[in-house]
């Protein structure tokens, strides 16, 4: 594929970069969206709707998961054995249907609006239109 400063790029290098991008993206920039909502002492007791948090419920738990498949497509570019694809398989399930998502959307239950919220928002993948 070529070589950049005397690293050897394989195929998957440079879209697992991508992937891993977008994945950090998301993860940061739905922290600092959440803590400046709940920073804010007028939104106490509101959910939080506006930036990432409009496309996706969990936009920081979404992120780490592409996080580490952007890690994965790298590594697989380095050479590591393709059945490792355990490791963001298993992260992405624990953090959407074991851990992650599923223990915050019980709490979040209580905020008003949620009914609404949980309706026209993708719980995991942004953009993904609910029907």
């Amino acid at each position: 594929y070529g070589n950049i400063f005397g690293i050897t790029l394989g195929y998957w290098m440079i879209p697992g970069a991508v992937v891993f991008l977008v994945g950090y993206y998301f993860e940061v920039v739905g922290d600092r969206q959440l803590k400046n909502h709940v920073s804010n002492p007028n939104n106490k007791g509101k959910l939080i709707d506006t930036g990432l948090w409009k496309f996706t419920r969990h936009p920081n738990y979404f992120g780490e998961a592409v996080i580490w498949w952007g890690i994965y497509f790298v590594l697989l570019a380095g050479g590591i054995p393709w059945y490792l694809i355990i490791s963001p398989i298993t992260i992405t399930i624990l953090i959407r249907f074991v851990s992650g998502v599923p223990l915050l959307e019980k709490r979040m239950v209580k905020y008003n609006g949620w009914t609404e919220y949980a309706a026209k928002t993708s719980i995991f993948i942004p953009f993904l239109k609910k029907r």
